[in-house]
Order: C-alpha cells, then structure tokens, then sequence
C-alpha cells in the first residue's frame, strides 16, 4: 500500500521443513538429547541431536539466527532496528519481510528472481508466488489481490477465506449474521457459570480473534479487547459475545484493505481517542483508541483498556496520547526503514483541548498536576514539538473513536466508511 518503483512487483516463498535447515548445534554448546520408544513397554533409545528439531522451544530462535546470519552476512541484507523481520539490499532496495519460514518479497523482478536462486542454493523452497493482475497471493493466511480501478492500480488484502475456516472450525460457522460486532453489549454481563471445557474454548476463540483484529480488521478491535477483559472467567455473557461478533465476521466475510499502488507522495495520517470509563458494565478503566493510516490505508491500529483507573477525561485522554505518540514514533522509524520519506515532526490528531494543552504545558497550574510525573521521559518526549506535533481534530472526524466506545449499527457504519475514506478526510 505505499509508495515504490512501478517495476517492483510483490512476491512471496516458503522454505521448506525451515526448522531441519537450521545450522548444526556447535562443539561448544550445550548437548541436547532426545528419547524415543517404538511402542510401550519397548526399549528406549536415546539420542544426541545435531540440531534443531520440530517441538523444541529453541528450534524458531535457532531458524531465524540461521536466516538472518545468511541473509545479512551473505546476502548483503540490512536488518531493520525497529522491525528485526524487515530486510532491505542497499544496493537494488530488495526488500524482505520474514514471518518464520514464509518471505514476502518486493523489488524488481528481475532482483527477486536472482534472489530467489540464491536463496533455493541454500536452503530447500518452494516455488514462489508472484503478485499479478491475473493472479492473486496468500500470506500467512492473508489473500492479497492486484487489480484496475480505471486507469488507477489497485491493492487489496484480506483474511475472510482462512478466518471463515477458522470460524467453521470453533463451531461459529451457522451464527446469525449481523452488523455490527457488539450490537448488545450488555450480553457480555450475564455471570452464568460454564463448563471448563467451554471456557477453554473461549479462550481459544478469544486468541484466535485477536489474530484477525490485529492482521486486516481493525473494525473488531474494540469488541475483541472488550471480551478479552472475560478471559480471566469467561462465563455465558463471553459464549454469547463471540457468538455477536462472529455472526458480524460472517456477514463481511468479503471485508479487505484496499488502498492504491504507487499513489505518489506518501500520506501518513494518525489519531488517538480515549472513552473516560466509557464501559461500567464491566469495570472503571478507560480505553484507549490509536489509528494511523498510510495513503489512506489502516497499517496500525490498537484498542486496549488502560491500565490504571483515570480520575478524569482529560486524564484518560493525556494517556491515551502518550500511547499514540508511542506508537506514531514507532511507525515512522519503521518506514523509514522501509524506505517511505517520512516528515518529521510527525502529526497525530486527538479530540481533547485538555490533552493537547497539557503536551503543550499552556496551563501551568492545571487541575492535572499530580496526575503524572513531570520528570518522567514520556512526558518529556511527548512535548518535545521536534518528534511530535499534536492537532485538534473535531470529534465526528476522530477514527480512533471507533476503536474506543460501542456504536449503535447505523453509527458503526458510518465510522467505518469514514476510515474508507481516510485519504479524502478533511479534519477540521
């Protein structure tokens, strides 16, 4: 989704069995066995691994020590600092994404089928996949897609197939569809007691949610984080919760981030909201609310109940910001590994007078004082202007505000269509 040669094509390979590839165990380290029995009440035989195995705790450390060594020592790969999986060639600006064994790749093709020889010399692959017009990729699960919009090339990527099957999986697959995630939030207060078993499978389905509301659905962030407060003794309320939000999965089974190639200029817009105890059906904490949109396009988003309990709005809403200051920050030295011209000071935009005019320390006898610690570095790093400029954005204009409170349906739809239409917002 964001800017680059209009050559670069995207790609992806799969090492395979990458843990049997990893390098040997040395003479200096430490010797690991293993035993094994042909059948019960058999001999047991014992013996001395040369290397990593399938099941080893060590075994994904061990993989990506070896692939990275190579990739940086051999290749000549520059390993990111913020992203340790990113991977760019200073020279032809190759540019790898490692997820364990899987490599997303974009570059030339020429460069990416050079770099593909090299890589199949070392280690055992499979055939690559190649993005196109005509033919669609999926990685790690996500089913990433190029097509023409007029005269205008077009990125989409999406996990409805696998989240379907997931769904089908935990017994979710016949839930009645609906529209919003969290249509009745008092579901999740019914203190019923459940089975052990069934608690287990919330937990399951909690874990398994929070995978899709991390990758491409950034529309069920709040109900997910909003259940996951249940996991500690998930009861009837939970059971009914995902059941709501997996009769909304299935109805927007088709749901994708569609964003442009090659748009130019890259545009990096980012918001953070807070709801001041905006959920005492279940506790008195806050949530925080943090979006940024690259070109339009959701690349980080976050819903998480604040840690301490805050006194006021304005103190839900400072803390809230120091977290999207966290996280603008993080983004914009991701990318600027990845090669995106980033402008800095970057921008962030939050509805709240109180939390801009403390990063902006206009009101030195504030009401706040107390609250934090002026001596601490994230207060400090929050009003260092040269890093982070903070913008008033007018509620009804707030992303983020999706990701903190419960809307009604015909609300929720108009929040989403407004992240739809990010690169065209104008914040007033």
């Amino acid at each position: 989704f964001m800017g680059g040669e209009k050559t670069d094509v995207l790609s992806s390979i799969d090492v395979s069995v990458a843990f049997l590839q990893s390098e040997l165990y040395g003479p200096d380290e430490t010797p690991r066995y293993v035993s094994y029995k042909p059948h019960a009440g058999a001999r047991e035989y014992v013996f001395q691994l040369r290397g990593p195995v399938y099941g080893q705790r060590s075994a994904p450390r061990a993989w990506y020590s070896t692939v990275t060594q190579w990739l940086v020592q051999q290749m000549g790969y520059k390993q990111g600092k913020n992203e340790p999986c990113l991977f760019v060639h200073p020279v032809t600006q190759h540019r790898i994404v490692l997820f364990c064994d899987d490599f997303l790749c974009r570059g030339s093709r020429e460069v990416s089928e050079r770099f593909y020889a090299a890589l199949a010399e070392r280690f055992e692959c499979k055939d690559p996949t190649w993005l196109s017009v005509e033919g669609p990729m999926t990685f790690t699960g996500m089913d990433i897609s190029m097509y023409t919009e007029g005269a205008q090339l077009m990125y989409s990527m999406g996990q409805g197939r696998d989240m379907g099957d997931f769904l089908h999986a935990k017994g979710l697959g016949e839930e009645k569809l609906r529209e919003n995630p969290m249509a009745d939030k008092t579901v999740l207060t019914d203190p019923e007691e459940i089975s052990e078993n069934l608690q287990s499978w919330c937990r399951s389905v909690i874990g398994g949610l929070h995978y899709y509301a991390r990758g491409t659905r950034y529309d069920i962030s709040y109900a997910v984080s909003r259940v996951s407060q249940t996991l500690g003794h998930p009861t009837r309320g939970t059971v009914r919760a995902l059941e709501q939000i997996a009769g909304y999965l299935l109805k927007t089974q088709d749901f994708c981030l569609v964003g442009k190639a090659n748009p130019g200029v890259d545009n990096i817009v980012a918001m953070c909201d807070a709801s001041h105890r905006g959920d005492r059906l279940i506790n008195n904490r806050s949530q925080t609310g943090v979006i940024i949109c690259l070109n339009g396009v959701p690349v980080m988003w976050r819903s998480n109940r604040q840690p301490v309990t805050s006194l006021s709005p304005a103190e839900s809403e400072i803390y809230a910001l120091s977290v999207g200051v966290k996280d603008v920050r993080l983004m914009g030295w991701v990318l600027e590994e990845l090669g995106v011209a980033v402008r800095w000071p970057m921008k962030i935009w939050c509805d709240s007078t109180g939390a801009i005019s403390f990063k902006d320390d206009t009101c030195p006898v504030s009401k706040i004082r107390g609250c934090f610690d002026y001596r601490e570095d994230w207060v400090e790093e929050l009003k260092a202007e040269e890093i982070i400029q903070v913008h008033k954005v007018k509620d009804v204009n707030n992303l983020a505000d999706m990701l903190t409170k419960q809307y009604p349906t015909y609300k929720f739809k108009a929040r989403m269509q407004q992240v739809r239409e990010c690169g065209q917002l104008m914040m007033g």
